[in-house]
């Protein structure tokens, strides 16, 4: 991407985040959580404090989102950005719309810091980056350090490139689409209402578990989940399609990049329900087995190509916005069939002392939808492995399938809820 001036106040949205804008409402807001558990209470003036020095070292958190004639783009925000005490529900929608406030909000209460971002602006990566060093500002002035800097420092260009973009290449890419899955279905929650179940593990036990079993850990924890689901669509009989999981993948690890904004993929990990009879290691093994094949270098590279083809598609480029947004809409809900949920894995927070022993533990929440009511988030910080289940759906069978397994297994699990539901696990 070519170097713009400093003083230029706009920029294009990546590849990925072109979609969002499209497809975010009231319901389903495309924004997600990370929040961090400190060892004592948040100093509420303190915290402000950290989020004006950090704020300027990240020119993706100064956007706002403003309405071209064929696509949104991005325009730096003055704005000054708010810490709040939380009163609303996790991964609450933010009006992308509005001219008077950023595309993210950070939020305390009691001993928890937590960061809510609107997708567009940055993936999982860049948002643990930002919430990193809102972190360490925060204990440093904790510490007693005094900020005599609060003005931008120089922006280093990679940080807000198109790493879609700068990495394309015209490869073949697979056109077909993805059946229709297994759809999570019962009676909802109170509207606003999200339901959040947190499991802590200790992570070397899990990951000497995992091994035992030859997969990583990433890949036991996702046959876990899929296998939760798996046996939810059996014992119900009213389905045949195969329950599809969408996992994204960090792009980095595969190519050169230092974007803060998005730069993932995704993968789809699959178990047919034709089969009432699969074990969970016949599924295991399947479950390693997708992941080799498809968490490669080669189908990374062809799913950049599909994304970035179909945005410099002429036709897709020369609809008017209004007529891109609800074509995006339609296409969107159509999508949607062909999955029954997502699995995140944001990997390891790391903090280097002496800060690193004021955490607990950090938490990933993925924002659900009515259409889609069910997601899974797991993070690790220190010797702790966190889970969290976030549901719009009353039953909490899944769930109890889920920590039940991981309990089978011999793994010790700690659960918490936020008490939105009416039963307890």
């Amino acid at each position: 991407m070519k170097a713009r001036s400093n003083s230029s106040n706009w920029h294009r949205l990546d590849n990925s985040a072109n979609v969002f804008p499209l497809i975010s409402h009231k319901t389903f807001s495309n924004v997600y959580r990370l929040a961090v558990q400190l060892n004592e209470d948040v100093d509420p003036e303190l915290l402000q404090k950290a989020l004006d020095v950090t704020l300027p070292q990240f020119g993706n958190f100064n956007f706002r989102i403003r309405r071209g004639f064929f696509w949104y783009y991005f325009e730096t925000t003055e704005e000054r950005a708010l810490v709040q005490e939380e009163a609303l529900r996790p991964c609450f929608y933010i009006d992308t719309r509005s001219r008077h406030h950023h595309l993210f909000r950070v939020v305390y209460y009691k001993r928890r810091i937590s960061l809510e971002a609107f997708h567009a602006i940055a993936d999982g990566t860049g948002a643990l980056n930002f919430l990193k060093t809102l972190i360490i500002n925060y204990l440093k002035l904790v510490e007693g350090e005094v900020f005599s800097d609060y003005s931008p420092r120089i922006k280093v260009n990679t940080e807000l490139e198109d790493s879609y973009k700068k990495h394309y290449k015209k490869v073949p890419f697979d056109e077909s689409k993805l059946s229709k899955a297994y759809r999570l279905r019962g009676k909802l929650l109170p509207v606003n209402t999200m339901g959040v179940i947190h499991g802590y593990l200790n992570l070397p036990e899990l990951s000497a578990y995992s091994k035992s079993k030859g997969v990583t850990l990433t890949e036991y924890v996702t046959t876990v989940y899929l296998w939760s689901i798996y046996k939810d669509a059996i014992s119900r009989g009213k389905s045949k399609r195969p329950v599809h999981l969408s996992v994204p993948v960090n792009l980095r690890k595969f190519f050169e990049s230092t974007t803060n904004m998005n730069f993932f993929g995704h993968i789809t990990i699959e178990a047919l329900t034709t089969n009432p009879d699969l074990t969970f290691d016949e599924m295991l093994m399947s479950v390693k087995k997708q992941f080799k094949d498809q968490v490669t270098e080669e189908n990374m590279q062809r799913y950049i190509s599909k994304n970035v083809s179909m945005r410099n598609n002429i036709l897709t480029r020369a609809i008017p916005l209004p007529i891109k947004n609800l074509a995006v809409r339609i296409i969107h809900i159509k999508s949607i069939q062909s999955y029954t949920s997502t699995l995140t894995n944001v990997g390891k927070f790391e903090v280097d002392a002496p800060y690193s022993s004021k955490l607990s533990h950090i938490e990933v929440l993925v924002n659900t939808s009515r259409m889609d009511p069910l997601k899974c988030g797991v993070c690790a910080y220190g010797d702790k492995f966190v889970v969290t289940l976030t549901s719009q759906l009353e039953d909490v069978s899944i769930q109890k399938t889920f920590f039940k397994k991981l309990t089978d297994d011999g793994l010790h699990v700690a659960i918490e809820s936020n008490g939105a539901f009416y039963e307890i696990l």
